[in-house]
């Protein structure tokens, strides 16, 4: 009844449902088949909306971020939520009068979490290298200029690559492509699905593996953002765009971001997967003298349980910096010396 709940509630309705629910007589509730057990949780969604319940037809104004990446994700959720009865007026100021936003889901600091209603299926999560003139990383030359925004990202390509020179790319992916074209860098090292919505790229684009460099948070995913107070509008967006895995893995990694501090969090990688029940999540800050990296894993059932991981990754992540900055204190031979 709880997964039933957390599927097609937005999370700031889970608990009043939920307390409703657990009102009903313990006998009752152990007697039920699913039928029963799901037809009680409709029943309890009823008395918790009241008349607002009603489904949601009509029209909505998504109002998205100006750019081509922007304007075609919220395409792609506007044509999501038509095929449920809404057609959406598509606002490029992401200003006022909209029912609801689109964005990134690796561009959601300082958006409230609990308007974010609906987190799509995940898309290619990794970075790719992008070039035209070189087939893959390893082959560019020492020296060579790679764009790629980030301090964690160039930690980690750095890390790979200290004989490359790594500057800031431009926001625009369009403007990147052009300047790989025009020889003012030699790559791109940008998030794989973003040129991939766009249907552009270059003459070589190789994704880098996990294991290599670790994506950003909410990299590949979109966030449906409730900009009105429209429940049934909300309804109708998580049925719509929600994936039930992958907002998971998205709240673990915020949840790990939030608990690191903004400060530490504008240095991090976080990255979450399933394979089964069981979500691994990974992380990694860039530090001074290099990079601090941690890993847990555990069986995640909701939303909660992925929070509590992402928050339980945080605090592994703080001990293996401590752990790095100590080393990088210590003399020549001194740090062997002490893990013997």
């Amino acid at each position: 009844m709880r997964a039933y709940v957390e599927t097609i509630l937005p999370p700031e309705r889970h608990a009043e449902v939920l307390r409703a629910l657990a009102d009903l007589p313990a006998q009752r509730l152990a007697a039920m088949n699913p039928i029963q057990a799901h037809d009680e949780v409709e029943l309890a969604i009823e008395r918790v909306r009241g008349p607002q319940a009603t489904r949601r037809t009509g029209t909505a104004v998504c109002a998205a971020a100006r750019g081509p990446l922007a304007l075609a994700q919220a395409r792609w959720i506007a044509a999501r939520l038509a095929e449920h009865g809404i057609a959406s007026t598509i606002q490029e100021d992401d200003g006022g009068g909209a029912d609801y936003a689109v964005r990134s889901c690796d561009d959601l600091r300082g958006v409230d979490p609990a308007r974010i209603v609906a987190i799509s299926q995940r898309e290619d999560p990794r970075d790719a290298f992008i070039s035209d003139a070189y087939a893959s990383f390893a082959s560019l030359p020492p020296g060579a200029r790679v764009g790629a925004s980030g301090r964690c990202r160039q930690a980690q390509l750095a890390r790979l690559r200290g004989d490359l020179t790594y500057d800031a790319a431009p926001g625009d992916i369009a403007e990147g492509l052009q300047r790989v074209r025009e020889g003012q860098y030699d790559a791109l090292v940008l998030p794989a699905a973003s040129p991939a919505r766009l249907r552009r790229s270059a003459a070589h684009t190789v994704p880098f593996a996990i294991s290599d460099v670790l994506p950003a948070a909410g990299q590949g995913a979109v966030a449906v953002e409730l900009l009105a107070g429209d429940e049934a509008l909300a309804a109708a967006l998580r049925e719509a765009v929600n994936d039930d895995a992958g907002e998971r893995c998205v709240r673990c990694e915020f949840a790990a971001l939030e608990a690191m501090g903004p400060a530490r969090a504008a240095r991090a990688a976080v990255y979450a997967a399933f394979e089964g029940e069981r979500l691994t999540a990974r992380a990694a800050l860039a530090l001074p003298d290099g990079i601090a990296t941690a890993t847990v894993e555990r069986t995640v059932r909701s939303v909660e349980e992925a929070h509590a991981l992402g928050a339980a990754l945080a605090h592994e992540l703080a001990a293996a910096r401590v752990r790095e900055e100590n080393a990088a204190r210590m003399p020549m031979g001194a740090a062997e010396t002490a893990q013997e």
